[in-house]
């Protein structure tokens, strides 16, 4: 639910405790209220997830790891098995905006991926 996915109990807690929302006992409030989808990808977006590191995705979006990003929002579920179809595609996204959009060169596979 959301512009960015939460998934886990622990995040629609983490995430509702933040906001003052009970998102715990009403997570389809994501899905149903585009505010609070904004609030709730805003507060992933710049919260720590402690059981991947210490850092944030606009930390790691910051430093051109997107890959990382990526491993803070998917997790085990696409990281850490080679580079998937999904994670490749999500890539060459990426690398078409870096070039379009900012002129940069395509991004080193190695903080590209996860």
């Amino acid at each position: 639910r959301g512009f960015i996915q939460l998934s886990w109990n622990c995040n629609y807690n983490d995430a509702g405790n933040a906001l003052g929302i009970p998102l715990l006992e009403d997570p389809d409030r994501i899905a149903a209220d585009p505010q609070t989808a904004w609030e709730t990808a805003i507060w992933f977006w710049k919260s720590p997830r402690p059981s991947i590191s210490s850092s944030t995705c606009e930390y790691e979006a910051i430093l051109d790891n997107f890959g990382e990003t990526t491993r803070k929002i998917n997790g085990a579920l696409e990281c850490d098995q080679g580079v998937p179809p999904n994670q490749q595609l999500r890539i060459d996204y990426y690398d078409e905006i870096r070039s379009l959009c900012y002129n940069m060169d395509p991004g080193n596979l190695s903080t590209i991926s996860c």
